[in-house]
């Protein structure tokens, strides 16, 4: 974007959305928000306790750059084919929580990719 290659006509920034910058728990479920980063799970002590898998996996995503600016919701919204991740929350039934214009829902986390690289809620 920053050099003219893409363009949209609505941005919307995430960070003023509330609850997506952090993992907490309620009804006894793990929940993690869209902007909490690959570093901040793996060094998380609530997921390293509740989903010690998860947090094993996150302390090795790419490189530490990526793991201390990179989002699990990025990588779920990047639908990479063979993206670490999202097989491993496929293989433990996790579940993505999404609010639109068209209102709240919740879908497995294998619903949300459409084809490689696009999820179901469209193109990037």
């Amino acid at each position: 974007m920053k050099q003219g290659g893409l363009r949209f006509e609505t941005l919307v920034d995430l960070k003023t959305v509330p609850g997506l910058t952090g993992p907490g728990v309620q009804s006894n479920r793990l929940l993690i928000g869209a902007l909490v980063t690959h570093r901040a799970i793996a060094r998380s002590p609530l997921v390293r306790a509740r989903l010690p898998e998860l947090a094993d996996l996150e302390s090795r995503i790419a490189n530490p750059g990526v793991r201390a600016t990179g989002t699990l919701g990025g990588n779920l919204a990047f639908a990479e084919p063979h993206s670490d991740p999202a097989t491993l929350l496929m293989a433990l039934d996790a579940e993505v929580a999404s609010a639109g214009p068209s209102g709240d829902r919740v879908l497995p986390i294998g619903d949300l990719i459409a084809e490689p690289y696009e999820t179901i809620f469209g193109a990037r």
